[in-house]
């Protein structure tokens, strides 16, 4: 319930500072007795209480005892919304000074500067506010306005499990920026597939794929931790090519070493493209308040990829003579690109403060 009544008396008995317009003024809920220490220190600041005579229109603040210090919860007239956990009530009050002072300067107006004697404290992301059982009124704030308009940019390792039995390790990142719950951006990918053989080590190739998406991301904050459902649209290039050893091995016959992969000697390579759909659920542990690491499970798949063989053209890429391998056998042509994989990736998530 509002304490309105526990408070007014302490709150009109200290002085108000003269203002051009109208006062700064306030609303207090929440925890009586911390309201009654916070109501003290804004009264000293210069906030009256509510609907005084000269007041501005007052903001509303929600106050709460909490592990931490003083969990503070402030609305202002233009519907924004913001919460806190500071040290005590005299900090509680400087923030909620600002808020009321700011409110009451016209649009055009500069910043309003915090007293030197109390000022802004660093801010403390809170993910949930338990309330005393003696409160009845909580205003709750949304998960989005923690992320709302903010950079961010990760960086990570990988490691993908594709459908033909390949196992891919790469290097991605990607950058959003925070509208609301959801994360607005792009991200690009870049993974090795070497030594791939799907002829039992008598031919090798190695296998490259960069894919660059648009993606959106929906995020929710579990106490600390921060759920991220993500999707991704976009398109890759992949590349493959044979791995051929150094140089052709004879033995003193004159016949071919039986070393594998055997040398052909054609230089065949092949590049396909192909869209790209992925979905991964991040999840992102906070170090700091403003780097986190940042995990993620998921599917890719690619729609139209060229998952048959790549036929050999003896015309166009002729072998070695010495190749015991013949023109038309099926080890001369080049694998093609797995249609799916299961995705897994792990680094570093920094965001603007």
């Amino acid at each position: 319930m509002r304490v309105a009544a526990a408070i007014a008396t302490l709150w009109t008995a200290w002085p108000a500072p003269a203002h051009a317009d109208c006062l700064p003024a306030a609303d207090l809920s929440g925890d009586a007795d911390v309201a009654a220490e916070v109501a003290r220190a804004l009264a000293r600041l210069g906030v009256v209480y509510g609907e005084s005579d000269g007041a501005c229109p007052a903001v509303q603040a929600t106050v709460l005892a909490d592990a931490a210090g003083v969990a503070v919860t402030v609305r202002d007239r233009r519907g924004r919304i913001e919460g806190r956990v500071v040290a005590d009530a005299h900090t509680a009050a400087a923030w909620i000074e600002s808020w009321a002072t700011e409110d009451d300067a016209s649009l055009w107006a500069m910043t309003p500067v915090v007293p030197a004697a109390e000022p802004e404290p660093a801010r403390v992301e809170v993910a949930v506010v338990t309330p005393p059982s003696s409160i009845d009124e909580v205003v709750v704030v949304a998960p989005a306005a923690r992320f709302a308009w903010r950079p961010a940019v990760a960086v990570r390792l990988g490691r993908d499990y594709a459908s033909d039995g390949s196992a891919w390790t790469g290097v991605g990142g990607g950058a959003c920026l925070g509208v609301g719950r959801f994360c607005l951006g792009v991200a690009g990918r870049y993974a090795r597939d070497p030594g791939f053989t799907d002829t039992g080590g008598l031919t090798a190739f190695d296998r490259s794929v960069s894919s660059v998406s648009a993606t959106i991301a929906v995020r929710a904050a579990v106490a600390r931790v921060v759920l991220a459902p993500e999707l991704a649209i976009g398109v890759g290039a992949m590349s493959t090519r044979r791995r051929e050893p150094v140089e052709a091995c004879f033995d003193p016959s004159g016949e071919m070493c039986a070393d594998m992969p055997l040398y052909i000697g054609d230089g065949f390579e092949a590049r396909t493209y192909a869209p790209r759909i992925a979905a991964a659920l991040g999840v992102q542990l906070p170090l700091a308040r403003w780097i986190s690491i940042d995990a993620r499970l998921g599917a890719e798949v690619a729609p139209g990829a060229h998952t048959a063989p790549h036929l050999h053209d003896a015309m166009i890429t002729p072998t070695d003579p010495n190749t015991p391998v013949a023109p038309g056998d099926p080890l001369l042509d080049l694998p093609g690109e797995p249609g799916w994989a299961w995705t897994a990736a792990i680094g570093l998530s920094v965001e603007a403060p």
